[in-house]
């Protein structure tokens, strides 16, 4: 049983609603349970930007079970203002735990506030309050005030978890992100955009942690020891506990001349040996211990020193390429600082830096006038500001790469697919990795085959055979764990056996590694049947600058017979059985 709190910000009327055993048998939870209320409660065709669009935050059966390894994560449902579809983004920090340990499995947000508001959870006492004073504050100052008014009240601020929108978010550009506990995003899709387009600049969760239950405490901790025996014992997790994303991947990436530059025109060899020398002592790990999700034993994230500005600033490896990289950055405390601005501002740091990349390509084939260059860190810090706030030429590229480049008379210059950028990595580089990347139902994800294909070099990557077969099955492992809802990085050891045992042993419902595969196969078609519902068809492809190097038509054949689907759309045996397990 799973309790939603619903908060309809039109009437302020507060409910709670109650998700029973035979929802989560099929749609699981977080991830996969947004699409199963989205599919019964939002029109698919109304515009992501008003007030019949729903905003839900969603925990999954393992958030926060003590022991189970990366369980500090929530899934943020909606229909994105970026996609126009039905979209999902993960965040991390504390603020899933803490819902549940105040009583609840998700928040949803209906209809919008007359006025600039904020949302305040403690167990039973749900308050809507005036926003007034923050709105125009950034992120970090945000939190900062309403931990120190919450002090003044007499709360622990130890036991607080905020989710916050900055200025992107009020100004809503379309890429604007929902942080929490300052430096966790939900940084994809626009969620900031609906909470800002909600009036709501923050929800915060106030609640002590407790032992949640389970159905058989003793399957649980048998399972729990063979888990974290894996995950302890993988290289991969091993190097992102002590180098974070970027340490970790600029080894395996760098040597390989895989790192993207200057839009994806170009491809950069790094010193990976060096860089990681160099990363290695800028880290510092007791103020890293801040960043680390709830009871973490991965710990990917971490604080490095900024000697310039005397002070701190998170890494992520998706800011270093997007913020360094494609804009012809390669000083790393440069990023840094960048990717700390952006999340001051509340901008997603992927689509922000692809979409300074496309600028910058598009000003130096001089279709649009503007001083600016690859590697000008004072006019890219100042852009960022301009599409915060949607000031000059950042009111336009607070719409994107797709837009910018389109307006501008050169669409190829945008890196989007179901128009949201992406750029941890050049999907050109790997078939299944671009397969994974245009049959995507939010336009990105490319996590999805970075672990056999690219980072351990298991499979081919020059090949097509087998790569439909693997990409379905990576995408399905995917949504198990957003919908769990536990970090992706977990994937790098457990596979749907591990999780079925955990699923089981929590929730008393007996899953299968097969179940659970059959469900997230459902899952992902519903998402796709929500999506061709919202638009009246899709397209499985990739941007002109990528396209060329992927057979798309030799894999997606076998891609579509897997799914069920026939020329990128679910058949009616499979829309059949979307409908009926929409209970």
């Amino acid at each position: 049983m799973m309790n939603l709190l619903r908060i309809d910000l039109s009437s302020e009327s507060i409910k709670v609603s109650i998700i029973g055993d035979e929802v989560i048998k099929y749609w699981l939870g977080g991830r996969g349970l947004g699409i199963y209320l989205f599919l019964k409660e939002v029109d698919p065709t109304i515009d992501p930007l008003s007030e019949k669009n729903k905003l839900m935050l969603l925990t999954g059966p393992l958030t926060g079970i003590l022991g189970i390894p990366a369980s500090g994560k929530i899934a943020s449902v909606t229909k994105s203002p970026k996609t126009n579809r039905f979209h999902w983004s993960i965040g991390g920090g504390n603020f899933g735990p803490y819902l549940r340990f105040s009583g609840y499995d998700g928040i949803i947000l209906e209809g919008k506030a007359e006025k600039p508001v904020w949302v305040f959870v403690k167990e039973d006492e749900i308050e809507i309050r005036d926003a007034k004073d923050l709105w125009g504050k950034d992120v970090y100052e945000t939190v900062e005030i309403l931990k120190k008014q919450l002090k003044s009240e007499g709360y622990n601020e130890n036991n607080l978890s905020i989710a916050a929108i900055g200025p992107a978010g009020e100004n809503l550009v379309s890429y604007a992100s929902i942080m929490i506990d300052k430096d966790s995003a939900i940084g994809r899709g626009g969620h900031g955009a609906i909470m800002g387009h909600k009036n709501v600049k923050a929800i915060v969760i106030y609640a002590k942690e407790k032992t949640l239950p389970v159905y058989d405490k003793k399957d649980v901790q048998n399972a729990i020891v063979e888990i974290i025996k894996k995950i302890r014992q993988n290289q991969i997790i091993r190097e992102l506990t002590e180098l974070g994303t970027l340490g970790m991947l600029v080894g395996r990436f760098g040597s390989q001349k895989k790192i993207p530059i200057k839009n994806l025109t170009e491809h950069i060899k790094l010193d990976t040996d060096k860089i990681i020398d160099e990363w290695r002592k800028s880290i510092d790990h007791t103020k890293s211990s801040e960043l680390k999700c709830w009871r973490c034993i991965i710990a990917c994230k971490k604080y490095v020193k900024i000697k310039k500005y005397k002070g701190h600033a998170p890494e992520y490896w998706g800011g270093f390429v997007s913020l360094g990289t494609l804009l012809g950055i390669l000083d790393q405390e440069k990023t840094a600082e960048l990717y700390q601005i952006v999340n001051r501002l509340g901008l997603d740091a992927s689509s922000t830096g692809c979409v300074i990349a496309t600028f910058i390509e598009l000003v130096r084939k001089e279709k649009v006038k503007y001083m600016i260059d690859w590697g000008d860190y004072g006019t890219i810090r100042k852009l960022i500001y301009e599409i915060a706030y949607k000031r000059g030429i950042g009111k336009e590229l607070a719409e994107g790469s797709g837009y910018v480049a389109k307006k501008y008379g050169y669409p190829e210059t945008a890196i989007v697919v179901r128009n949201m950028e992406g750029s941890i990595c050049d999907p050109k580089i790997a078939q299944g990795f671009g397969l994974a990347l245009a049959t995507s139902n939010r336009g990105d994800h490319q996590q999805n085959m970075l672990r056999d294909e690219v980072l351990l070099m298991k499979l081919d990557p020059a090949s097509t055979k087998n790569k439909a077969n693997y990409v379905v099955h990576m995408q399905n492992l995917f949504v198990v764990t957003d919908s769990s809802v536990v970090c992706i990085f977990t994937t790098y050891e457990l596979d749907f056996n591990d999780f079925a045992k955990l699923f089981s042993a929590v929730t008393g419902i007996s899953f299968t590694a097969n179940d659970l595969y059959k469900n997230a196969n459902i899952i992902y078609s519903a998402e796709r049947y929500f999506n061709i519902l919202a638009k009246n068809t899709e397209e499985d492809i990739l941007p002109p600058r990528i396209s060329p190097y992927i057979a798309l038509n030799e894999m997606l054949p076998e891609y579509y017979k897997l799914r069920g689907w026939e020329n990128g759309k679910p058949k009616k045996n499979i829309i059949k059985e979307i409908k009926r397990r929409l209970v």
